[in-house]
Order: structure tokens, then C-alpha cells, then sequence
């Protein structure tokens, strides 16, 4: 599940080579991600790190920016960490299935 937390893969972390190993490409996780959040409150977030809160990891972690998004649009981190697990479910269905 932890892909869902994974910011856009533009710079060398540990994302890299595990989608090299699922044989899918940095495009098509990004693709993967933007199209499995689409109509959701996590499809938003332009004042977030990569524009989307679909980028954002999980709310054990502070970061304002999520946090300052996820109120002005009035989505408690509860409901944002169900939309996470939503996210992940539709993920590992693309990758496993």
C-alpha cells in the first residue's frame, strides 16, 4: 500500500527500482496514480508539493502543506486516509491483476 504515500518519481529514492522490478515505467505510475484519483478530494491539492494529494504521505507525517489543503477544502485526515487506501486498492488491482 505504501505506493499511494510515493511522491512523483523525479528523483532518485526507493520508488525507482521498484517499479524497474514491476516492469512500470516512472510515466506510467505517475499515470497510474492521476487516473485512479480521478473525481476524488485526492485528485486536488495545487498547493501541495506535487500539486495533488495524491502525492502526499500519510498523516502520521506532518507537513503543512497537506494538512493546510486538507482544511481548506474541509476533508478530515481520516476520510483522506480511507481516499489513501481507496487509492492503493486500485493500485495494487493494476499491478496484480
Amino acid at each position: 500500500r505504501s505506493l499511494a504515500f510515493c511522491c512523483m518519481p523525479v528523483k532518485p529514492c526507493p520508488l525507482l527500482p521498484a517499479l524497474e522490478k514491476l516492469g512500470v515505467s516512472p510515466q506510467e505510475f505517475v499515470t497510474m496514480k492521476m487516473e485512479g484519483v480521478k473525481g476524488t478530494v485526492l485528485e486536488g491539492g495545487t498547493g501541495t508539493c506535487f500539486g495533488s494529494l495524491s502525492y502526499c504521505c500519510k498523516d502520521s507525517t506532518p507537513c503543512m502543506f497537506r494538512d493546510g489543503v486538507l482544511r481548506q477544502v474541509g476533508v478530515k485526515r481520516s476520510a483522506y486516509m480511507l481516499e489513501k487506501r481507496e487509492l492503493s486498492k486500485k493500485i495494487m488491482s493494476q499491478l496484480f491483476t
